[in-house]
C-alpha cells in the first residue's frame, strides 16, 4: 500500500497532540506547524498544558492553564486527562514538527503498536525519525521528543513520571 492510499484510509484515527509548556517562546511555531500538518484532519485537538507569560498560544490550540508551574511529565500527564483522541501524540514545546510528521506517524500505526517516536538531530537534520529540529539547535547533536501512544494504554499506565 502506497502512502497516500494509507492515510486515505486511516480517517478515523483521531489524535490529540500534547505540548507540555514553560513559557517557550517557539510555541506559536510549534502550534503552527501542526497546524500545517499534511493529514492535518487527523488532529482532533492540540493542547498545550502549563503557562504562556508570551500569550503566544493561540487558535487552533487551546491552552490548559496551569496555576503555578509544573514539570513536563505533569503536563503531559494533565493534558492526557483532558484528551479525548484515539492516540496520544506528545510534542515538546521547543519542537518544530516536520510538516508531514503526522502523516508519516499514522502510516506506521496498526493494531499492535502502541508508541512511536524519537528523532535525533545532528547540525540541525533529522537523522531518524520525523520531527525537526528547534531553529535555535544550531550546531551540534540534540534531541526532539515525539511520542505517540493509544489513549487506552495510557489510561492503564500511570503516565509519566513527574
Amino acid at each position: 500500500m502506497e502512502r497516500s492510499d494509507y492515510t486515505r484510509c486511516a480517517v478515523s484515527v483521531s489524535i490529540s497532540v500534547i505540548i507540555p509548556n514553560l513559557h517557550s517562546p517557539l510555541i506559536g511555531e510549534v502550534v503552527d506547524a501542526l497546524a500545517s500538518q499534511t493529514e492535518r484532519h487527523l488532529i482532533d485537538e492540540i493542547l498545550v498544558v502549563g503557562q504562556d507569560r508570551h500569550g503566544l498560544v493561540g487558535p487552533p490550540a487551546r491552552h490548559i492553564e496551569t496555576p503555578q508551574p509544573v514539570s513536563a511529565a505533569r503536563a503531559r500527564n494533565l493534558g492526557a486527562a483532558w484528551a479525548q483522541g484515539d492516540y496520544l501524540l506528545f510534542i515538546d514545546s521547543d519542537c518544530i514538527a516536520a510538516p508531514d510528521l503526522v502523516e508519516r506517524i499514522v502510516e506506521h500505526l496498526d493494531a499492535d503498536a502502541v508508541v512511536k517516536g524519537a528523532a535525533v538531530v545532528h547540525d540541525g537534520i533529522v537523522v531518524k525519525g520525523a520531527v525537526g529540529s528547534s531553529p535555535r539547535s544550531g550546531r551540534g547533536s540534540s534531541i526532539g521528543s515525539c511520542v505517540i501512544s493509544a489513549r487506552a494504554l495510557a489510561n492503564e499506565c500511570t503516565g509519566f513520571n513527574p
